[in-house]
């Protein structure tokens, strides 16, 4: 059995990508809650005076639907910004 996309090239490939997200197949809400640098991320990004609580960077994450992967990709890279 072959993928579908075997014998595209890229930007095909992307298309039909896009495409299939456009009708709602695929979701970019992939989000862990518990995840350590997250938790620091979002302590800094939104002032906790506290290691945020998986339940606390939940509600926060709450508001970034249905794109929270993207949110966390940023955060992520906020922490790597803000290493000396």
């Amino acid at each position: 059995m072959h993928a579908p996309t075997a014998g595209l090239d890229s930007l095909e490939r992307a298309q039909r990508f896009l495409a299939t997200y456009q009708q709602g197949k695929w979701r970019f809400d992939v989000f862990l809650s518990g995840d350590l640098a997250l938790r620091r991320a979002i302590q800094r990004a939104y002032g906790f005076d506290h290691l945020p609580t998986e339940d606390e960077v939940a509600q926060v994450s709450d508001r970034w639907r249905p794109y929270r992967s993207l949110a966390v990709s940023y955060l992520f890279a906020s922490e790597y910004d803000a290493q000396p």
